[in-house]
């Protein structure tokens, strides 16, 4: 049976960054199931592009959440058995890319986690992370 997955979104600002995000969610040759969207701060140009977005659930946050904290006030929202994707405003995936995560996970059904090569956001030659670690606190390492 193949995986359900609900996508986390965080964004905090620059709204056409996440009008780029979020069409590269529309592009993904593997549909999510659920969309939830945090919002960190008051721009009101980022609430529209939200509110327009089908998200199934937008969240306000004050502008200083953590990332992690962010991510916990959505989670509220995940059924159980959904694996979870998370994103912010300035991740723009390959459109094959849920695809190859949740293939991923369907074959090693042991692994917990799996996270994609990253690359800059305006020079994709330019790797950034190949995979992330991660404090308990939710920081990234």
């Amino acid at each position: 049976m193949p995986s359900r997955v609900h996508a986390i979104l965080v964004a905090r600002d620059h709204a056409q960054h996440l009008r780029r995000t979020l069409a590269a969610l529309q592009a993904q040759t593997t549909p999510v199931d659920a969309l939830t969207t945090v919002l960190l701060g008051r721009d009101t140009e980022v609430q529209q592009v939200a509110a327009a977005s089908g998200a199934d659930a937008v969240v306000s946050a004050p502008d200083g959440t953590s990332y992690a904290k962010a991510v916990a006030l959505a989670a509220r929202r995940t059924p159980d058995g959904h694996h979870v994707w998370l994103l912010a405003q300035d991740t723009a995936p390959e459109p094959d890319a849920l695809a190859r995560l949740v293939g991923a996970l369907e074959l090693g059904p042991s692994v917990a986690f799996v996270a994609p090569k990253l690359v800059r956001w305006d020079d994709r030659t330019e790797i950034v992370s190949l995979g992330v670690s991660m404090t308990s606190l939710g920081r990234t390492v």
